[in-house]
């Protein structure tokens, strides 16, 4: 029995760590507590998660019980990893699901004191209950106009690749396995190449829906960044994420026609 136990503590793990979210949820609804330590280190699977900058994993195990405040050996809560790896949004996400901002580690400090200063006013605010501006203005895609970066500027930059699928017409797709580098603008450029169109990349955009919402997304902006920001839909069969979230790619009407006829027969 114990090294069933040992083997599904390592499973658990590995899922939260490669934000294996269908294996994950099996996991848990076959009863592995979801706040098991890793020994030696005292890290739980929300520690890994919030390392990792996993939101789905993330939002799963807090929904499904995880200890918001739980600490490793040395102190460190899932909030202090999400706050020194610069990932804000999740952040404050967790601290209105309970994160304590005041948690101290082992050298007396706090996630709120490993802040930028104008972080700690929307940790503040989120910890109240109050609305924070600047991400309410990027989550619906405008510029916050207070004087600090935007939040999807500041994500940070990891090794993490994903193969993801670029849908176009009659729900057809490719698939690319893309970096936490890549823009937008980049994966256009790689997806002209997959359709022998090279010489008309500038012609093409890709659109991000979710559920019927749909939005042009910008050269600038990271693909891994916006995937990670995808909402966990749980439907009949689980996790149905993918149903409902995609990126699309389309040519641009003003495009030239050849462009436009090679596309219709890609």
């Amino acid at each position: 029995i114990i090294m069933v136990l040992e083997k599904y503590d390592y499973d658990l793990l590995r899922s939260v760590g490669n934000n294996d979210i269908k294996k994950l949820r099996e996991m848990i609804d076959t009863g592995v507590d979801v706040n098991l330590c890793e020994y030696g280190k005292g890290t739980t699977p929300l520690h890994i998660a919030a390392a990792r900058g996993h939101r789905q994993a993330m939002e799963l195990l807090v929904f499904r019980g995880a200890d918001v405040n739980a600490q490793d050996n040395r102190g460190i809560t899932p909030l202090h990893s999400l706050v020194t790896n610069r990932y804000d949004v999740m952040a404050l996400w967790l601290i209105r699901h309970g994160a304590n901002i005041h948690m101290q580690d082992t050298n007396g400090y706090s996630s709120y004191d490993m802040a930028h200063s104008w972080f700690q006013r929307e940790m503040v605010a989120a910890a109240e209950g109050k609305p924070v501006l600047s991400e309410d203005l990027v989550e619906r895609g405008q510029t916050p106009i207070i004087n600090k970066p935007s939040i999807r500027e500041i994500t940070p930059v990891t090794d993490t690749t994903e193969v993801i699928k670029f849908f176009y017409r009659h729900g057809n797709f490719k698939s690319v396995r893309i970096n936490a580098n890549e823009t937008v603008r980049d994966v256009i450029k790689r997806m002209a190449e997959k359709f022998n169109m090279t010489a008309y990349d500038k012609c093409f955009d890709i659109m991000e829906v979710i559920k019927t919402e749909s939005r042009y997304m910008p050269g600038n902006e990271p693909l891994l960044a916006a995937r990670s920001k995808w909402p966990i839909i749980v439907g009949a069969t689980g996790n149905e994420t993918t149903l409902h979230c995609r990126f699309e790619i389309t040519i641009r009407k003003s495009a030239p026609s050849e462009a436009i006829d090679l596309f219709s027969r890609v």
